[in-house]
């Protein structure tokens, strides 16, 4: 009887069975059959681009290539889909011709027609047909706008243009010490290191010069350059320093304070090489007057007009007034001490009219001497009368006292006068 396989109902023959040259046949003749069917099934597989994706090279010119393909293409369907190798590189729009169905434009992911370079020579790309062009395949996502100078040197990115190899050079870590001149760190670089700019912990104010400013600090009134001083100890006060090429000098000039000078018979220097911390003062006097200054002598340039009274008599008078009743009286006021005093008053004295005198000589004079009073009314007018009295006491340097006659008179006033 036999037993039919699994897949394709071909009779096998049992152990026992005799040969048949009709089950031979007819096993044959379902192996064509399948044959046939895996055949034109295949073909038609084959001939379908959009199921599979066939190779070939392009000819043609840089911006308009063509291709040929086994089995052929034998029309555009959208979903086509095929393999080139591509002959020459794009310089800008392209188009794509399939066994001479007609020319498509060859479009980015983005349906947009080629730029250069998008095609290189000897790269392989694939197209999927949409219907009305040839998209490339395989370009990955969204094209940022980077050109070759905003990408690092050496470094490569995809653009709507093709890749693009970057420029940017990078510069390297590096110290930066300031100076007199501004030191630049070039623009359009990356900086593939730190750059530090130094800094310096002295620059403060008390290490800069007075009047300099260093990066925006202003130097201390306190610093000077000292290198062009001249100074010496001698220049400076006694107690005081000052700087002289960065050293420190102690002055030694001695202070002299305020003092009077009163003229004298002989000079009185004030020493050179002393500060006067006080005001030194030359007395005046008013009393410096020629008036005051013998003729012939010359003090301080002013020359002396008065006359010297060395060898002259010394000469003083005056008047006092004597109340009612009194006959005593004191003159205190003489600067010194009188050789002959003149004492006289007018008085009335009983109705009568009264000359009285007292007269003071201590000999030197032509009274020689005499200590007396006289008096005498008009009828005996020229001629002594009375009994003489001493009127003078306490004769000195500075005065005297003077008594009259023990009479009762009305209030009078005497005149003196004294002698040296």
């Amino acid at each position: 009887m036999g037993t039919p396989t699994t897949n394709y109902d071909l009779i096998k023959d049992d152990l026992n069975d005799n040969y048949s040259i009709e089950k031979v046949n007819a096993n044959l003749d379902k192996v064509d059959s399948q044959m046939k069917a895996n055949a034109e099934a295949e073909a038609a597989h084959e001939a379908d681009y959009t199921l599979q994706i066939p190779y070939g090279i392009t000819g043609g010119t840089v911006n308009a290539k063509t291709v040929l393909l086994n089995p052929p293409l034998l029309s555009y369907v959208e979903g086509v889909a095929l393999s080139v190798k591509i002959n020459l590189t794009n310089t800008g729009a392209t188009t794509l011709n399939v066994n001479g169905l007609g020319d498509k434009a060859i479009v980015d992911g983005k349906g947009n027609a080629l730029t250069g370079n998008k095609l290189i020579a000897n790269s392989i790309y694939t197209f999927r047909y949409n219907g009305t062009s040839f998209q490339l395949q395989g370009e990955g996502g969204e094209y940022g706008t980077a050109l070759a100078t905003d990408v690092l040197s050496g470094k490569t990115i995809g653009t709507n243009d093709g890749l693009v190899i970057g420029t940017i050079s990078s510069k390297a870590l590096a110290t930066i010490t300031p100076s007199t001149v501004n030191q630049i760190i070039a623009a359009g670089q990356y900086l593939s290191g730190a750059q530090t700019v130094l800094g310096d912990a002295d620059l403060i104010s008390t290490n800069i010069k007075a009047g300099a400013n260093i990066f925006g600090v202003a130097g201390s009134v306190n610093v000077v350059d000292t290198a062009a001083a001249t100074i010496l100890a001698t220049d400076i006060l006694s107690g005081k320093t000052g700087y002289k090429a960065g050293a420190l000098i102690t002055g030694n000039i001695p202070s002299k304070g305020a003092a009077t000078i009163t003229p004298s018979t002989v000079n009185q220097t004030i020493a050179a090489g002393q500060y006067l911390s006080g005001v030194q003062t030359i007395a005046g006097d008013a009393e410096l007057l020629a008036a005051n200054i013998v003729g012939g002598a010359n003090i301080f340039n002013v020359a002396g007009s008065a006359i010297d009274g060395s060898t002259m008599k010394k000469v003083a008078y005056g008047t006092l007034p004597l109340a009612d009743n009194t006959h005593v009286f004191t003159v205190n006021n003489l600067t010194f001490l009188p050789t002959f005093i003149l004492v006289y008053t007018q008085a009335l004295y009983g109705g009568d009219d009264y000359r009285i005198a007292c007269i003071y000589s201590s000999g030197n004079t032509p009274f020689l001497n005499a200590n007396l009073s006289f008096w005498a009314n008009e009828g005996d007018a020229g001629r002594y009368a009375g009994t003489p009295v001493t009127p003078f006491s306490s004769i000195t340097s500075t005065g005297f006292i003077c008594s009259f006659m023990n009479y009762t008179v009305n209030s009078i006033t005497v005149y003196w006068v004294a002698i040296s």
